[in-house]
């Protein structure tokens, strides 16, 4: 029995990576925040696999249910939105964890601003990916103002 971190990407479901998809569809037990992750992720989900909502579990709920499924024998895909490096809650439950000696593992997502460069509009304005989060250009000065 592993909990999978899985960060789900920016949004869109169809950005989920191989790993995360295969391991949702493996999973007997899916948890996800409702508020951020959009429900098409858990589409992946195998029949009769149980999804939790966790927008409004404390941790304290949400540990009780990783636990669960640790002493049902279950592997748990612990869905987040976006990229698991950046503002994300896991660090938090991966400790209780580890207390509870509950192994896990992590997967992350595709991060924002790669999806930022398969953006159409993005490719065909170079100065819009220079002044968007995580785009190419860091001193602030657009593409078509370079000499």
């Amino acid at each position: 029995m592993t909990v999978h971190f899985i960060g789900a990407g920016p949004g869109a479901p169809d950005l989920l990576t191989l790993r995360a998809q295969r391991l949702i569809a493996s999973s007997q037990v899916c948890l996800y925040a409702g508020a951020l992750v959009s429900p098409e992720v858990l589409e992946h989900a195998p029949a009769g696999a149980r999804i939790i909502d966790t927008q409004h579990l404390d941790l304290d709920e949400i540990v009780a249910e990783l636990q669960a499924a640790h002493e049902r024998d279950e592997d748990v895909a612990r869905v987040h939105s976006g990229d698991l490096s950046i503002y994300s809650a896991t660090a938090e439950q991966m400790r209780r964890l580890d207390g509870l000696g509950i192994p896990w593992d992590v997967t992350p997502g595709v991060p924002q601003r790669l999806w930022n460069f398969g953006e159409k509009s993005s490719m065909d304005n170079p100065d819009a990916i220079s002044r968007r989060p995580g785009g190419p250009r860091h001193d602030g000065v657009p593409p078509s103002s370079r000499p």
